[in-house]
């Protein structure tokens, strides 16, 4: 049966289905694991934890945005690609399917990554979480460098995996300062994408840093990606524990609005990735450069 359904589709249900069985089995036969700090007051992220299997159900219950913003984007894709007008795109995540199928599973994976945390207030809950967010900025990076440099997809796999593994090995051996960490790797991606946006004919031989291509298109989607994290850093900012909008005991947390809006910031990026296109202009520059100098291109 699922043979039928597009790869990005079969990608996002099945994360889903193995994620949301281990959640079904966690409420079912209770949580085992060192507990976090965070399970005494003052409780982070604001909400008070209540007993039973579920520590934070506002910040846990909202972590399933994730998990149907992944599934949205899988049938998005698909639904392009069985537009005529789309069907002879051939690369990028607007026509390989190899990237939607990874980038929906990601998306999904940081719903029951973050759930795992606010559910359980545990170690390893927060490993988990910390994981899925990481996950998906390293996903973002590595994706600007296969597309400005001409990677494809499997050299583009490669390096994500390996982004990836090496952040789960740190965090798994140092436990580093996770928000700083991914505060950082934020703004690399987004000093990469003011790079990406400027032509490689006006930028000087050393800031081209060996970049192939000009990528073309709207950036209206990359606005609203931009808007929805600046929105949701804002009330994750001003709710958190013991900030001015924090309310401990009330179902109306400022943190669940961080997820969702964070999950509308990844539908946001989806849209943004599909709706360019790039040209591979870096050899016609040599070509010219060589001409003007009198020395071949290499």
């Amino acid at each position: 049966m699922l043979g039928s359904v597009s790869l990005p589709l079969r990608s996002a249900l099945l994360t889903s289905v193995l994620f949301c069985s281990l959640i079904a089995a966690g409420l079912a036969f209770g949580w085992s694991g060192e507990r976090d700090a965070c399970a005494e007051p003052p409780y982070c992220f604001c909400e008070a934890a209540r007993p039973g299997a579920v520590a934070q159900p506002a910040n846990s219950g909202s972590t399933f945005g994730f998990v149907m913003m992944g599934i949205a984007i899988a049938l998005h894709h698909g639904r392009r690609r069985r537009d005529p007008a789309l069907a002879n795109a051939s690369t990028g995540m607007s026509g390989d399917p190899r990237y939607a199928a990874l980038y929906a599973a990601v998306v999904v994976y940081m719903g029951p990554g973050s759930f795992f945390f606010h559910a359980t207030f545990t170690t390893w809950g927060g490993i988990a979480d910390a994981i899925s967010m990481h996950f998906f900025i390293l996903y973002v990076l590595a994706y600007e460098i296969g597309r400005g440099w001409s990677l494809g997809y499997e050299r583009f796999r490669a390096l994500y995996f390996g982004l990836a593994g090496f952040f789960v090995l740190q965090r798994l051996i140092d436990v580093p300062a996770t928000q700083v960490v991914f505060a950082g790797l934020v703004v690399l991606t987004l000093l990469l994408e003011l790079q990406l946006a400027v032509p490689l004919r006006r930028l000087p031989g050393r800031l081209a840093l060996g970049r192939r291509r000009d990528i073309h298109g709207s950036r209206g989607w990359l606005l609203a990606a931009l808007g929805f994290f600046l929105a949701a850093l804002a009330i994750w900012s001003m709710s958190d524990s013991g900030r001015p909008w924090c309310v401990p005991d009330s179902l109306w947390q400022g943190h669940a609005a961080w997820h969702l809006l964070s999950a509308l910031t990844a539908g946001s990026v989806y849209l943004y990735f599909c709706a360019e296109r790039g040209e591979i202009v870096r050899d016609r520059y040599q070509h010219q450069d060589a001409g003007l100098t009198g020395r071949p291109a290499r």
